[in-house]
C-alpha cells in the first residue's frame, strides 16, 4: 500500500503518517456479534499497525519524520451505548492507564541490568507521572482497589 501511495503522489518518501481510520457501529454492547468485533479491530487496531509497518517497512519515513495515531474519546470517557447500558444497570466503568510500570512482561525494556529504572522508563515517567516516583504494580493494584470500592461511587 505504501508503494502505491508513493507512486500515486509521485514522491519517494512520506514525511508524515497520520493513522486516522476508524469505524464504529454503535451497537448496544449485548448485541455486538463476533464479526463486528473482528471488523472493528481490523480497522481500529490492526489497521494502524499494518499501515505503520507498511510505511516504516519500505524505509520511506526520513529522519525527522512523524507518525501520529488519532485516538478515540472512548478511551477517556464512556460513550453511548455502553454508557447507557452501564447506567441502566447501575454499573460503573473506568479506565486505568497507569503509564510505565515494570512487570514481568515489560521489565526487559523498563528495568536496567542493575535493577534501576531504564532510561526509557525514566523518559516515559517524566511524561506520564502522577507521583514523584516510578510507579509499581502495587500502585496499579491500589488504584484498581480504589476504583472498585464504594469510595469511588
Amino acid at each position: 500500500m505504501a508503494e502505491q501511495i508513493l507512486k500515486a503522489l509521485s514522491v519517494d518518501h512520506i514525511d508524515i503518517l497520520v493513522n486516522n481510520a476508524a469505524t464504529e457501529r454503535n451497537t448496544p454492547l449485548l448485541e455486538v456479534k463476533e464479526e463486528q468485533l473482528e471488523y472493528e479491530f481490523s480497522v481500529n487496531v490492526f489497521g494502524v499497525i499494518h499501515m505503520t509497518q507498511a510505511v516504516v517497512g519500505v524505509g520511506r519515513i526520513p529522519k525527522g519524520g512523524r507518525i501520529v495515531n488519532i485516538g478515540s474519546i472512548s478511551s477517556k470517557i464512556l460513550v453511548p451505548p455502553l454508557y447507557m447500558l452501564g447506567k441502566s444497570r447501575g454499573i460503573t466503568v473506568n479506565t486505568l492507564a497507569p503509564g510505565p510500570v515494570p512487570t514481568d512482561m515489560s521489565k526487559a525494556y523498563l528495568v536496567a541490568p542493575d535493577g534501576s529504572p531504564s532510561a526509557l522508563q525514566l523518559s516515559m515517567y517524566e511524561q506520564t507521572r502522577a507521583a514523584d516516583r516510578v510507579g509499581s504494580v502495587e500502585d496499579v493494584a491500589d488504584a484498581t482497589l480504589l476504583l472498585v470500592s464504594e469510595t469511588s461511587r
